[in-house]
């Protein structure tokens, strides 16, 4: 009974089992296998890592000499076209010889498939600050801030003025006019020096001098009876000074445009610091992101040889009968996708380089390196203690965002308190004060027996100071000059809008007569330009 149970056991399991060869016991691989495709060559770009190895299976990348980034890569297939494979079965009567280790090193099983140069994190910052069009950028900022402070000092530099004039009039006598001279030419210069006072005012220092000839009539009331040519020497030094008492007076409204300008460049300097910080963030993100693409290629190299090593051990226990030839189905494909993951590395790698390279300001226009092999390991990098508090104070007094912010109010202030002086009325104040010396021609006369005298330079110049028997009549030490002072006054009553934007310098009004007594008046006041002379009297 035991007996027929037990074949009938065994008729069962021969039936569900055809696998199973029931003379023998053994297993059969009765099912029909399709050999696995076989893997074609990458394309192959021009240039070539100097570190470049060949894949497993494959006949070992041709040898270069180190930085030679012009030969091919070395990296071939899996396996060459026309090889067999290794899944397929030997043919009958191949001696079995187990396939010899592979004692390449994961990168050179996989090299790479781009030239790349090994660069540390200094080099990286070195070269983006030569490079970087940003940096570049802000520092052109600075600049331009620091030439606008040279500018708004320039307002208050000294300026000299000058000019050369000539002049021919000529006026005869109409009826019974009455006529002190008939024509008269004048030629003439004038240098000046002016400076504008930090306070507001401005001070000007003119010299002028002029030489002119009047066509005199003998008799005024007929210029028939004769005519005589005087010459006229003047030299008439003017000093005016120019000052508002309340809009546009202050030292603080009149530097406003130096003030401006040095916040300018403070911001301009926290700008480019700013931008520097961001741009070395942003390169040490980018060199981290590289270093772990790079040691992520790594990690995929040692999956990928190991499942090629163990590829390689499967196949020869499937070559000895210990194992199917479905485990070794399973290992290929896992190789595959190893090697697979190897190349979309690969692919990470050369965009972080890439990426990196931007922001080192590089360009690509004719470079055959691209990969970069990161060298530096944060794990070097000494680490130091942080005080927190510290950090916190530190960032409050010199972080450049703040310090942009402390420079965007204090700029308000100087436009509100520049606003608010607009808004007062304009009192200018002029005081001229101007001296002469001049020399005449002298006529003669016989009656007298006085001889005639002839007028220059020398007497114009010693005219200018009376002699010591006229300082004894109290007539004084000049002998010829005119004092000024005036008030000018420009109010909007209604005070809905800031006054014209003019100053005391630019007013006009009537040339100055000689006179010895201060004047004040709310009329324009005169230039500060030399005035031509006017016409000599009639000598005595």
């Amino acid at each position: 009974m035991s007996l027929q149970l037990a074949m009938l056991l065994a008729g069962l399991t021969v039936s569900q089992n055809p696998t199973l060869n029931p003379e023998t016991g053994t297993v059969r691989d009765v099912q029909t296998r399709i050999d696995p495709p076989v893997v074609t060559p990458r394309p192959s770009p021009d240039v070539q890592s100097p570190s470049t190895t060949a894949s497993p299976g494959m006949t070992p990348p041709r040898t270069t000499t180190p930085g030679d980034v012009s030969a091919p890569p070395g990296r071939t297939p899996l396996r060459r076209p026309g090889e067999p494979s290794p899944t397929s079965p030997l043919p009958p009567g191949t001696p079995l010889t187990p396939t010899p280790a592979d004692t390449r090193t994961p990168g050179e099983l996989y090299p790479l498939s781009f030239a790349t140069e090994s660069l540390e994190l200094s080099q990286v910052l070195k070269t983006a600050l030569d490079n970087n069009l940003d940096l570049r950028s802000a520092a052109f900022d600075v600049a331009i801030s620091e030439k606008n402070i040279m500018v708004a000092l320039g307002a208050y530099d000294v300026f000299m003025t000058s000019s050369v004039y000539a002049s021919k009039a000529v006026t005869p006598q109409r009826g019974s006019q009455i006529a002190f001279n008939l024509g008269q030419k004048t030629i003439g210069g004038s240098v000046g020096f002016e400076r504008k006072l930090e306070t507001g005012g401005t001070v000007n220092l003119t010299i002028g001098a002029s030489r002119g000839i009047t066509k005199q009539p003998f008799n005024i009331l007929n210029a028939a009876a004769g005519t005589t040519d005087l010459a006229t020497y003047s030299v008439a030094p003017t000093l005016t000074l120019t000052h508002p008492l309340l809009r546009n007076a202050g030292l603080r409204v009149n530097r406003a445009d130096i003030d401006r300008a040095k916040l300018a460049t403070t911001r301009a300097e926290a700008g480019e610091m700013l931008s520097a910080q961001q741009i070395v963030h942003d390169l040490i993100l980018a060199y981290w992101d590289l270093l772990f693409a790079s040691r992520d290629l790594d990690n995929k190299r040692r999956s990928a040889s190991t499942t090629a090593e163990q590829h390689r051990r499967t196949q020869a226990e499937v070559n000895a009968g210990r194992k199917s030839q479905l485990d070794l189905d399973t290992i290929y494909q896992s190789l595959v996708a190893r090697e697979n993951d190897v190349v979309l590395a690969e692919n990470v790698l050369l965009d972080r380089s890439l990426t990196l390279r931007t922001l080192m300001g590089q360009d690509f226009i004719d470079r055959k390196v691209l990969g970069i092999i990161p060298q530096t390991d944060p794990q070097a990098l000494s680490l130091a203690p942080v005080d927190v508090n510290a950090k916190v104070k530190q960032a409050l007094e010199s972080h450049p965002q703040l310090r942009q912010l402390e420079i965007s109010v204090a700029s308000q202030r100087i436009d509100e308190l520049v606003a608010a002086n607009k808004r007062l009325p304009q009192l200018d104040s002029r005081l001229t004060f101007s001296p002469q010396g001049r020399a005449i021609d002298a006529r003669a006369d016989p009656t007298n027996g006085k001889p005639g005298i002839s007028g220059n330079w020398g007497q114009a110049f010693k005219n200018f100071v009376n002699t010591a028997d006229q300082r004894d009549e109290n007539k004084g030490l000049l002998a010829d000059y005119t004092v000024r002072l005036e008030l000018n006054l420009n109010w909007d009553i209604q005070n809905r809008a800031p006054g014209p934007p003019t100053s005391a310098s630019s007013s006009r009004c009537a040339a100055p007569r000689p006179s010895s007594a201060a004047t004040a008046k709310t009329s324009p006041c005169p230039s500060s330009g030399p005035s031509t002379p006017s016409a000599p009297p009639a000598p005595a």
